[in-house]
Formats: structure tokens, sequence, C-alpha cells
């Protein structure tokens, strides 16, 4: 679980350093029992729309040798830039992928409320974000919305639905076995300025117009710089 630490009784862990804060491990094959509570309501009310998405993410490769995400192998930790592949300090999202983020468009047909965005938003400016405020290298865009349109590391376990005639639609539409698309660079630096423009675009139409750049479908094989054949043909998301 990322980043997911307990109490420590030894009186002799820096608390200062949070590996040493009580960091769980888990055995392969081994049962992990999660708990959570709902801000909102949820349940047997017919005002209210509730799903919860339970998502894993793990990061090929080895400490040592970590995948690289368009040439860049980072992730934030507690504010720090470290390695990706840390076992000691849970896996996060690639720096480069907020990048992207941070520089698409936003989909302008999300619902804003009476939130004021900023002018020409990007995907980091949600109704729950709406100033773009950062937390580690998420995409507000992605964490608030599911299924997500565009490309995401994230891997989906099970959906729990308060409606269940909607199942169909979210496990058709998962990245576990739908390809998504983004735009890209055909012959760039994957991390550049000129990558950069094809990222603004958000949809096949506007990247197609956009010299040098096309729209490219991912799954969770090809997500990374390497095809990790060990992420293809994952199940459909458990919805219940």
């Amino acid at each position: 679980i990322p980043g997911h630490v307990i109490p420590t009784c030894d009186d002799k862990a820096d608390l200062s350093q949070p590996t040493q804060v009580g960091s769980l491990k888990y055995f392969e094959n081994s049962k992990v029992y999660v708990e959570w509570t709902n801000q909102h309501s949820c349940g047997d009310n017919a005002k209210a729309n509730c799903q919860v998405v339970l998502q894993y993410m793990c990061w090929p490769g080895s400490a040592d040798a970590p995948a690289s995400y368009i040439g860049d192998n980072r992730a934030l930790y507690d504010g720090v830039q470290t390695n990706g592949n840390q076992p000691a300090t849970g896996v996060h999202e690639p720096i480069a992928s907020y990048k992207k983020c941070q520089t698409r468009s936003r989909n302008d047909g999300l619902y804003k409320a009476d939130q004021n965005l900023p002018n020409n938003p990007k995907a980091i400016n949600t109704r729950q974000n709406p100033d773009g405020t950062r937390h580690g290298s998420e995409c507000p865009e992605e964490r608030d919305y599911y299924p997500y349109w565009h490309p995401s590391p994230w891997k989906d376990i099970a959906v729990f639905v308060d409606k269940p005639e909607r199942c169909n639609y979210y496990r058709t539409e998962s990245m576990n076995v739908k390809p998504k698309g983004e735009c890209l660079c055909t012959n760039c630096q994957p991390d550049s300025d000129d990558a950069m423009v094809c990222w603004v675009n958000n949809n096949q139409g506007d990247c197609a117009k956009t010299a040098g750049c096309e729209w490219k479908m991912i799954t969770h094989a090809n997500y990374w710089d390497t095809t990790y054949q060990s992420m293809a043909n994952l199940p459909p998301p458990e919805c219940v």
C-alpha cells in the first residue's frame, strides 16, 4: 500500500525518517486488509451517487535499475526527489507524469459548480482543486474522475458501486483492458519543450492538427519506456 505507515514501538527509531515509522511490508500472495471511511454519504440514499475505487501501482525494474517514464525515473517522496523504485519509501507516480498533467488542457466538459478556474485551465485544475495545488505527483483530474480517459500508472482492483447496472461500464473502460490515448511528439526528445507542445492537446482531433504530434494509445504494458508483457492482459476490475 503506497505510503501507508503505522506507529512504531521501537524507541530507537529515528522518527524524522519516514522509512523508520513502522512501514508495512507484505509477502507475495498474502492477504491485505483495507479499511476506509467515506467523507460523503454513500449507501441507501436516493440523492447520493457513490463509487469507491480500489487501485494499486507497481514500478517495474529494480531499485538499482528502475524503469523510466519518458526518460525520467524519478518520483517524489515527502517532497524529495528519489529513485522511482524504492521499496523502503513506497511507489509513487513518476514526476514526468505530473508534468504532463500540468501541461495538458483541462477537460472542459467536467462539472465545475461555482468554482472559478484560471484562464486556460489544465488537468491540475478541477472542481475539487481549482487552484491547481500540487500534492506529490498525483494528477488531480485523474484522481477526481474515474475511469480516466488518459494513461495512468494506477491499475484497478475493484469498484464498489451503489448502482450495479454501471458495472459493465467500469469494467470495460478500465485501463486494465482498454488502452488510453494521449498526444505525443513523433520526433523529439521525450521530455522537451517540443514534447510539451503536443502534451497540451487532450483529444485526438486537436493532436492531429498540431505539427509533429501523434495520438498514441497506451496500455499498462507499454506505459513505461520499456514494454513489460507481465503488465499486459490484466483482468478487468471486480465490481460489487
